[in-house]
């Protein structure tokens, strides 16, 4: 095992606990099992890592990549907000990574992040056109420019299939569960939705470069 990680595996739990800490400073009881999913999580993003990355700068890119990406879905998830900072950082890691050799080429990155910005100012411009009504926020947006910069143009639709599907079943299954006649009064936090499949994705197409998706 080497130096770096074991501190990956030593700090992982102290990482949860801030993280946990992030999502809800409150501490408040019925937000319990969210903060112990954070914490878990982020222990996971460790084992995944470890299992994947063929490198140490891919081991710490891919924590790095998955300690971001919990507290964007977890803040989505409860208050249905993507928070600038933490996707300044997100954005600012993949172009830390791009550079460390790790995931797609510097224009590879440059095309997803631009492709994929662009593409879902358009979507959210068209549904506000079509339906009179905000469907896709600017948080999105910027979300999905700065995954891209770690996905590149080939894995990018991958994560936004596997986030649509995910929402849509959430979407169904919340329908289900409330009764609800018409699903589109269930506001998907989409954001959360983007995050959860990033990981994975990035993970399987990158963890294990250069292998490639």
């Amino acid at each position: 095992m080497t130096v770096l990680q074991l501190f990956l595996l030593l700090t992982a739990p102290a990482v949860g606990g801030t993280l946990a800490r992030c999502v809800d400073r409150s501490r408040r009881p019925r937000l319990r099992a969210l903060r112990i999913a954070v914490a878990a999580a982020a222990m996971g993003v460790v084992a995944a890592a470890l299992l994947v990355a063929d490198s140490a700068a891919g081991l710490a890119a891919a924590c790095y990549l998955g300690w971001v990406l919990i507290p964007l879905a977890a803040l989505d998830l409860r208050i249905r907000r993507l928070p600038d900072p933490l996707t300044a950082a997100l954005a600012g890691g993949g172009v830390l990574a791009v550079l460390a050799g790790v995931g797609p080429t510097p224009l590879q990155a440059l095309i997803g992040g631009l492709g994929g910005g662009l593409a879902f100012l358009a979507i959210g411009w068209g549904y506000r056109v079509l339906r009179g009504r905000e469907g896709l926020g600017l948080g999105d947006v910027k979300l999905v420019a700065a995954l891209g910069l770690w996905l590149g143009p080939e894995a990018l639709p991958a994560m936004i299939t596997l986030a649509a599907g995910g929402g849509l079943l959430a979407t169904l299954l919340w329908a289900w569960w409330t009764g609800l006649k018409a699903v589109d009064t269930y506001p998907a936090p989409l954001g959360t939705f983007l995050a959860l499949a990033a990981f994975p994705v990035w993970l399987f197409a990158h963890g294990a470069a250069p292998a490639g998706f």
